[in-house]
């Protein structure tokens, strides 16, 4: 449900608001917003440690061996429902070992009215990185990722009033639960709760140009 984020912030805001490290390989500028119903971008993430790194949006399974198969099941994995992580296959080996926190501004949803649908862009009221839970699978020598969502709470269940869903936000003193490898996943979501009381929506010209 989530295909379109906007990532326009220096990450040098979130490093310091967030205590995250810095991988050595890490090169990253604002590319400003993303449709990833054209390309899969990579998107920044942060893995255990707190150690900010890069992640290529659309997750590939470690048993996928063939690149078109790899082409293939990305245009499936770029969300991921919390509600069924152990159960699919292209998800349930990451769960335990690979949780991952994606960073973004904002990110766009569409409301439908009346047969007709309407861009809101979505993002914090103070203004600083939303903290998305996501899973990670290296493949190719590239950290691929999903990000989860969960059932559409507070203004999203306004804004996304047909598929009800929305984007698994973490709070921050959840960040080294979350990325905890040593911690089960069936342990980690008991204490875990979405957050979405410090979400503003802002409605945008239906014509595309946001």
């Amino acid at each position: 449900m989530c295909f379109n984020a906007a990532i326009t912030t220096p990450l040098d805001v979130a490093q310091k608001e967030y205590n995250l490290k810095v991988a050595n390989d890490f090169k990253y500028v604002g590319y400003g917003d993303y449709k990833v119903a054209f390309t899969h971008p990579f998107l920044p993430i942060v893995l255990e440690d707190r150690v900010l790194s890069l992640g290529k949006w659309g997750l590939i399974p470690s048993w996928v061996r063939e690149c078109k198969k790899s082409e293939e099941i990305v245009k499936f994995t770029v969300n991921a429902r919390v509600e069924t992580l152990t159960e699919k296959p292209s998800f349930k080996g990451s769960v335990d070992k690979g949780r991952v926190l994606i960073l973004m501004d904002g990110f766009y949803e569409w409301k439908e009215v009346d047969g007709k649908k309407y861009p809101y862009y979505i993002s914090r009221e103070d203004g600083k990185h939303l903290l998305v839970a996501g899973l990670v699978s290296p493949w190719g020598g590239v950290n691929t990722i999903t990000l989860i969502t969960t059932e559409a709470l507070g203004i999203m269940r306004d804004i996304h009033n047909t598929k009800m869903r929305m984007p698994f936000f973490i709070n921050k003193n959840d960040i080294d639960l979350w990325l905890n490898s040593s911690i089960p996943y069936s342990k980690v979501i008991e204490q875990i709760e979405p957050q979405f009381n410090n979400l503003i929506a802002i409605e945008k010209e239906p014509n595309g140009s946001y």
